[in-house]
């Protein structure tokens, strides 16, 4: 049910497919959910509201499916009720990008132990509370591209050891503290471009096995004011 300004859906909408298991329902204009909105559907896996208008959702609003893919891009999210994942424990992928975030509660991502994929790229998130990715064991894919992040503490990423993908690209990072992707040992792409990246604490890259040190086609510093002295000669 794509682009069909559809602005409103509700229970008894879905009472008449109790087999779904897709719902696609983006480039609508739908500003609201109904509580209870997947009671009704045992089976549904994905669930796609990319391109709608939705900001607020009532609590536990995904709760009653076995949701693995939920994608709320391009809204007009801007907090998180850290209810609306409690039950998902079988989600993979979450994209909660181009939304208006300024901010990720802990406790949203507390809930999710088989999610690969978490996408909150072009946001406004200035920081990422400390912990914010301690339970995401199985987190293979990060987005967080075009945000405000200005800052990132030591251990972000200690917990995140099976990422692969890191995309960093188009925030505000100007330092970043030594031991920062010290645990990360099976990433293959790290895009750092389009920061305001100066200097790079010497051997910030080099236990990163699965760039193959710094002979790598993965890792990405363009579009950074770089000051060309002895601190990054590491790099060539």
């Amino acid at each position: 049910i794509e682009f069909t300004n559809l602005s409103t859906i509700s229970l008894e909408d879905l009472k008449g497919v109790p087999t779904l298991e897709a719902l696609h329902l983006s480039g609508n204009k739908i500003r609201a959910l109904p509580s209870g909105f997947l009671k009704d559907l045992p089976l549904l896996h994905t669930l796609d509201l990319t391109g709608n208008l939705l900001q607020d959702l009532p609590s536990e609003v995904f709760c009653g499916s076995p949701l693995q893919n939920l994608v709320l891009k391009g809204n007009r999210v801007m907090d998180i009720n850290p209810s609306w994942f409690q039950c998902l424990s079988n989600l993979t992928w979450l994209d909660l990008s181009d939304n208006r975030l300024s901010s990720v509660p802990l406790a949203a991502l507390q809930h999710l132990p088989r999610l690969k994929i978490l996408d909150l790229s072009n946001n406004k998130l200035e920081k990422l509370p400390d912990g914010a990715l301690n339970d995401l064991p199985e987190l293979e894919r990060l987005h967080l591209s075009g945000n405000k992040l200005s800052i990132l503490a030591p251990k972000t990423f200690d917990q995140a050891t099976n990422l692969t993908h890191l995309f960093l690209q188009d925030n505000l990072l100007k330092k970043l503290p030594y031991g920062l992707f010290l645990k990360l040992q099976h990433l293959e792409v790290l895009d750092l471009s389009t920061n305001g990246l100066t200097t790079i604490p010497l051997g910030l890259f080099d236990k990163l096995e699965g760039l193959g040190g710094l002979s790598i086609q993965g890792l990405d510093l363009a579009s950074n004011p770089w000051e060309c002295d002895c601190k990054i000669l590491y790099l060539w």
